[in-house]
């Protein structure tokens, strides 16, 4: 099951219902985790979803840069993690938002080399549609969040 989160917010008791459709034989896949501010924010509440058997549909612009510099950074950051399972392109017309699966997939074999950016962009997707198992699940590392140094004056 495809499940868009609004881009700031993951709503309350979210982890409740995916552990119930979860029981259920359902498996959510979460889109864009990459481009919601709340797990952008806290990249280990993403990790907890991912644990419990959730996966990740990473669009083809975050990582192109489509969506700025922080989405990009995001998207880097749960692809090393092993966050990220699926690659779509979250093409929605023909005039902003084109596919850019090639450029996309260059991109993601930089990060987490040929083999996977294969996996996540072709094997795995053709298994949702399929109805088969996934056949490529990284093992996902706990991400930690980056800090920032403040100077006060």
């Amino acid at each position: 099951m495809l499940v868009e989160f609004p881009h700031l917010a993951v709503p309350v008791g979210a982890e409740r219902v995916f552990y119930e459709l979860l029981n259920n034989g359902i498996r959510p896949i979460i889109a864009h985790p990459e481009r919601n501010r709340v797990l952008m924010g806290e990249p280990e509440r993403f990790f907890a979803m991912v644990e419990m058997g959730l996966l990740g549909q990473l669009d083809t612009g975050s990582v192109t840069g489509q969506f700025g510099k922080t989405v990009r950074r995001a998207a880097a950051h749960m692809l090393e993690h092993g966050l990220i399972h699926l690659m779509a392109s979250d093409c929605h017309n023909t005039r902003n938002r084109l596919p850019g699966l090639s450029s996309a997939v260059t991109e993601v074999s930089a990060i987490i080399g040929e083999e996977g950016a294969r996996k996540i962009s072709t094997d795995n997707p053709r298994a949702v549609v399929e109805g088969n198992a996934i056949p490529w699940i990284p093992a996902p590392a706990p991400p930690t969040k980056k800090r920032r140094k403040w100077l006060f004056f």
